[in-house]
């Protein structure tokens, strides 16, 4: 077998992955409403099961003879996996009977996508080690280990690359996972046929030596060779037939017919931040974006009193601004205030243009009106930039702070920009999910988060108790009332007629009772924090909150988790690290794997810093994950070729591995300065070149270091742990550990309890007690 063929394998190893992880990840985001829980909890199973694979299946590579044959299988096994994967997930919910709209549990966030995740993973992971064992036949153990994870992460890198700028621009999921299966078929194929069967070296001559060894056949090597040809031409014919005429097509709107069972599908689209979805019953129209809800049209009583409430607290409504879903109706409440001018702010264009279709025609008439300006832009970025007429009127209606995303819009950083932009009677208006006559203490923490940080900026504030609270905010009490009567006097004077939204109507939600029960509840509040850009702990009373609605172990394990803090991570890191080092002489080998293991864990959480910093910054990664994970493999192959290069002339490992970890230190520390001094930036130039240059030039670095680390600690630890597909083995099983409790951690407790730069500093001293023990150990001398 040519060692080209086997290089190309090992490439296409590397492009599978992460490709498949891409897209099962916004496949799975899409399940779970795309909140950082979520991808957090999907990393860190991708990361386990492929420790799994790696350490497991892997460390039994070399009691395999047909080593080759085996990959090939794997390579077979792979094609299958991912598009059936793909499939798994797309029908979890209408085979467990879970509809469409309704949030899923953290439980079963887990466990589902712990199982779904498992048989890819297992594949990937397996064949990094058997790569490893096939190629040391050929190369010094150390060189042929850097050697594979080298082409390992070319592979990973140009797989991001693909689906960053290609796939998830031209090509559907279904047809992504049908061309990778393609790919491993042939890749497979070539192997096969590449194999030259020998019995002997006698006769070889120098140019054969150089290929990858193919063990020695077996008496029924030829027949397997000839099933194993037949399996993957058959496949292959399969997936081209798939990919001919409109059966793909067919195939995607059957399982999204499934997908919606109990609901009419009448239209769906993908766009760059999401899938969306309609959906009738009867004569309403619902919107949903991944999965949840946005709107349902025509429901006048959710329109009015989204605009008349806070309108009417206003003395003349005309410059108005409106973030969120404002097509269902909203447009044309406002413009009944006479407005002269309502700035629409809605990110994803195909929302507005699957709804139009949809929407009644006073809707669409609202939509085209000449005072209305519709702007594809994120809000929060809108928000920085403004410098025209104040606003007299702000209205978010957004969903539930959730996600880091949708968090952004209820921090004292956006009320604090919301300020500048306000005029000084003019009223900022939005609403989360409460309860009027009881509020538990998640939700009291929850509301009370949010209306403490709303108090820091904006003094004076109406709160109109229901399912939904909503919070009506103002620079000035002059014009704030709960006085029903006034308030129906207005709405008179003004003209505006109403279906919903009358004298007779507006006692039962301005029930003075109720208000004062909220707002007592609310300020008697002592545990609720106030809500930030980069400590959103919102956030986290949110996902607190949802848990209650699922299971008591959910709701216990937050629980528990809240009580933790930066001093009790600190004095935990220091009593282990003391412990190690007080105990060198018997554990001083572990240090080095140790190094990998927390390079992992940091590694991963630096990365998933940067996703959630760039949700927080500019609003949108649904696209991106895939640029921002090409970015970390070019570093790692960046990193890992550096070090290839210099491996064998590099005399002081320890101390050189010792350095990486300063700096990694160093870049922890340095992130929190980075992305303060970037949330101050409003310049279009500057947040292009963050967005195009800066965030991947970050995440390169992070995949340097990594990738400098792993073949330095092989080479040391192959002298002190043995057998290159042991030692290949637990090391990437450890680097995958490593991210796999860091992804979870990072994602669910450090960002939304710690904030940024506690994080940052966590990481950093991880680090610094992995740099401590491996200095210790530097006069020890090595097998």
């Amino acid at each position: 077998m040519k060692k080209k063929l086997f290089i190309f394998a090992l490439i296409v190893v590397g492009f599978t992955s992460v490709v498949g992880q891409v897209l099962l990840l916004r496949e799975l985001i899409t399940v779970f409403y795309g909140n950082e829980l979520s991808l957090g909890v999907i990393f860190s199973s991708w990361m386990f099961w492929i420790a799994i694979g790696s350490f497991f299946l892997g460390r039994q590579a070399g009691k395999f003879k047909q080593k080759l044959t085996l990959f090939i299988i794997s390579q077979i096994l792979l094609s299958l996996a991912l598009p059936l994967e793909v499939l798994a997930i797309r029908l979890i919910r209408p085979i467990l009977n879970i509809p469409p709209g309704e949030i899923i549990g953290f439980s079963f966030m887990f466990y589902s996508s712990f199982s779904l995740l498992a048989p890819l993973c297992i594949i990937s992971g397996f064949q990094f080690t058997l790569g490893c064992k096939i190629y040391a036949e050929s190369k010094k153990e150390a060189q042929a280990v850097g050697q594979v994870y080298l082409l390992d992460a070319i592979g990973d890198m140009l797989g991001g690359l693909a689906f960053g700028y290609l796939f998830v621009y031209y090509f559907s999921s279904l047809e992504t996972v049908i061309y990778m299966a393609i790919l491993n078929l042939l890749s497979a194929l070539t192997l096969l046929f590449g194999v030259r069967p020998r019995y002997s070296n006698r006769g070889q001559t120098p140019a054969d030596r150089q290929d990858i060894p193919v063990p020695q056949p077996d008496r029924n090597a030829g027949s397997d060779s000839a099933i194993l040809k037949l399996v993957i031409v058959s496949l292959l014919i399969f997936n081209l037939y798939l990919l001919t005429g409109s059966r793909l097509s067919n195939l995607s709107k059957a399982i999204t017919n499934f997908q919606w069972k109990g609901f009419h599908l009448v239209d769906e689209a993908t766009s760059l931040y999401g899938n969306l979805v309609i959906t009738k019953k009867g004569d309403l129209y619902s919107l949903f974006e991944n999965g949840l809800l946005m709107f349902t049209t025509p429901v006048r009583i959710v329109s009015e009193e989204l605009v008349h409430f806070p309108a009417l607290e206003v003395p003349h409504p005309q410059q108005v601004l409106i973030i969120g879903d404002a097509v269902g109706g909203a447009l044309q409440e406002l413009l009944k205030h006479k407005v002269q001018r309502v700035y629409y702010l809605e990110l994803d264009p195909a929302v507005i243009e699957l709804s139009k279709k949809y929407v009644p025609l006073s809707d669409r008439k609202a939509l085209g009106d000449k005072r209305v300006k519709v702007c594809h832009l994120d809000g929060r970025l809108f928000v920085k930039r403004y410098k025209k007429d104040k606003f007299d009127l702000v209205i978010i209606n957004l969903p539930d702070p959730l996600t880091a995303q949708l968090n952004r819009f209820y921090s004292l950083e956006f009320f604090k920009e919301v300020k500048r932009i306000i005029s000084k009677e003019g009223v900022l208006s939005f609403s989360i999910t409460s309860n009027e006559n009881y509020l538990s203490e998640e939700m009291k923490n929850f509301n009370a988060s949010i209306y403490k940080t709303l108090k820091v900026v904006f003094p004076h504030v109406l709160l109109i108790p229901g399912e939904s609270l909503i919070f009506i905010a103002s620079l000035s009490p002059k014009f704030l009332t709960y006085d029903c009567k006034v308030l129906s006097g207005r709405l008179k004077r003004r003209g505006i007629k109403t279906r919903f939204v009358n004298e007779y109507y507006l006692p039962s939600r301005f029930y003075r009772e109720r208000i004062d029960f909220v707002s007592s509840q609310l300020m008697m509040s002592k545990q609720a924090k106030l809500n930030y850009d980069f400590h959103p702990i919102s956030y986290y009373y949110g996902l607190v909150l949802f848990s209650t609605y699922f299971s008591s172990s959910s709701q216990k394990v937050f629980y528990l988790l809240s009580k933790i803090n930066l001093k009790g991570i600190i004095i935990t890191l220091s009593l282990i690290t003391l412990l190690l080092f007080a105990f060198k002489k018997k554990t001083y080998k572990s240090f080095v794997p140790l190094s990998i293991l927390t390079t992992g864990f940091a590694g991963i959480a630096l990365e998933i810093v940067l996703i959630f910093s760039f949700q927080v910054l500019y609003g949108y990664v649904y696209h991106q994950i895939g640029i921002i994970v090409a970015s970390f493999m070019v570093g790692l192959v960046v990193g890992t070729s550096l070090m290839n290069k210099r491996l064998e002339r590099l005399k002081k490992e320890v101390l050189s591995l010792a350095g990486l970890e300063f700096s990694l230190i160093i870049y922890a520390l340095l992130i929190p300065l980075v992305f303060k001094s970037l949330s101050l930036q409003i310049d279009k130039t500057l947040i292009f070149l963050a967005v195009q240059v800066l965030f991947p030039l970050l995440t390169i670095i992070i995949g340097v270091i990594t990738g400098l680390e792993f073949p330095l600690a092989t080479k040391i630890c192959l002298k002190e742990l043995g057998g290159v597909e042991y030692t290949a083995g637990i090391l990437y099983a450890l680097d995958l550990i490593g991210a796999c409790i860091g992804s979870l951690l990072s994602s669910v407790l450090f960002m939304p309890l710690l904030g940024l730069t506690n994080t940052c500093l966590v990481l950093a001293l991880l680090n610094t007690a992995t740099l401590i023990l491996l200095l210790s150990r530097r006069g020890k001398q090595l097998p």
